[in-house]
């Protein structure tokens, strides 16, 4: 965590997306070609002109409180700006934070809820778009 007062001052432009997507080999599923796939993370203010839509993600954070280094959180915003001519591709998120240190045992599922600071904040975090899984 970089305190506010640390980072940079930022004057450029924002771009905001609504949805990200991926691809990857899943060694589980050979049903495509090879076993690739393709998903779309969403983050959409308004879904089917419905409600939001924010997909819940699994992040890479190595964090041995986590879940096999990973921990959970929704994605609200998807951004990329440029910074030293380099492009950065970020995520806005709110995390989420175990019920138990161990999976449910009737459903074999890890149990999660949304994490919020003292003050009844929610707990955000602005990550890059590679350290979702």
């Amino acid at each position: 965590n970089v305190p506010l007062s640390a980072c940079p001052q930022f004057k450029g432009r924002i771009k905001i997306f609504n949805l990200a997507a991926a691809s990857f080999y899943a060694l589980s599923d050979l049903s495509g070609v090879g076993g690739m796939r393709h998903e779309h993370i969403r983050a959409a203010p308004s879904w089917h002109r419905g409600p939001a839509r924010n997909d819940t993600v699994l992040v890479n954070t190595a964090s041995e409180d986590g879940i096999n280094g990973m921990d959970v959180s929704r994605v609200l915003c998807f951004f990329s700006f440029q910074h030293s001519r380099e492009t950065l591709l970020c995520a806005l998120i709110h995390w989420f934070k175990l019920i138990a240190n161990e999976p449910n045992p009737d459903t074999g599922m890890w149990m999660v809820k949304p994490s919020f600071h003292a003050d009844s904040s929610r707990e955000l975090s602005i990550i890059h778009i590679d350290t979702i899984i």
